[in-house]
């Protein structure tokens, strides 16, 4: 008795002394349905990064993402893990090419945690367009539309 009992009062402070496994380490992260987020300032049309600024409570963090336009159509704020590749068709100049019908803008999560794509419901009349104004679409949708942000924080992962 008095050998299981000190084999485990060893263990337990060993346990407690050694650093703990890769795969045990946690990251907390305050995003729900309660979170209200604000874009820092109208982002410029053009780039495929967004970020906001979010409260939980009292706590306040940066979140930022990435945009993709793509030919995958989604349901309003519906979630996608992989979106359709763009294509390219190359016109009879091979100077010139358009690229196809990827006109829906779609948003990702990537820091502090990884998202699903979420469906902005932003579809534009070009590729070109979509490209230079997706991400400020996603920034500004995402600090008006609670449905769309909730969206993006079901699908939390690291």
């Amino acid at each position: 008795m008095k050998k299981t009992f000190i084999f485990g009062t060893i263990t337990a402070l060993l346990s407690t002394l050694s650093p703990a496994p890769a795969d045990a380490v946690q990251k907390c992260v305050a995003l729900n349905s309660a979170t209200t987020c604000t874009a820092p300032g109208r982002l410029a049309t053009g780039y495929s990064n967004w970020s906001l600024s979010c409260t939980t409570k009292s706590t306040t963090q940066t979140i930022s993402g990435v945009m993709a336009c793509s030919s995958t159509q989604g349901a309003m704020y519906g979630t996608s893990t992989n979106l359709a590749s763009t294509r390219l068709s190359t016109a009879t100049d091979p100077d010139t090419c358009y690229i196809g019908d990827s006109l829906n803008c779609w948003c990702k999560m990537t820091s502090p945690a990884v998202s699903l794509w979420v469906f902005s419901g932003l579809t534009y009349q070009t590729e070109s367009e979509c490209l230079y104004n997706c991400a400020a679409g996603c920034q500004t949708y995402l600090s008006n539309e609670t449905s769309l942000l909730n969206a993006m924080f079901s699908t939390l992962s690291d």
